[in-house]
């Protein structure tokens, strides 16, 4: 699971050929929509491990990582904000899996 504002979004994944719209997104960009939920979970903690959830210089850098998604690549704009790739860790204590 992610957020995305007041949206939560939930991972599905197609046991069949059926027509969907998590087939046409499959087919058009891969799969890959779990990534997004480690990196969701990976920035939520930078802002848990300054101490501040309402840290302006981060959201400063998060805003950038957002502004600039899409003009170059994913991995290479989310270590500018957070320093280092994301980790899986928090999504697993999210999802009590840790």
């Amino acid at each position: 699971m992610g957020f995305a504002g007041h949206m939560q979004i939930e991972l599905i994944q197609p046991l069949d050929d059926n027509a969907s719209v998590y087939q046409e997104t499959i087919v058009q960009r891969g799969y890959g929509f779990h990534h997004f939920g480690i990196a969701c979970a990976d920035a939520f903690d930078a802002f848990k491990q300054s101490g501040n959830l309402f840290n302006p210089e981060l959201a400063a850098k998060f805003r950038t990582l957002l502004t600039k998604s899409g003009s170059d690549e994913g991995m290479t704009i989310y270590k500018n904000f957070r320093g280092q790739e994301p980790s899986i860790e928090p999504l697993l204590k999210r999802r009590g899996l840790k």
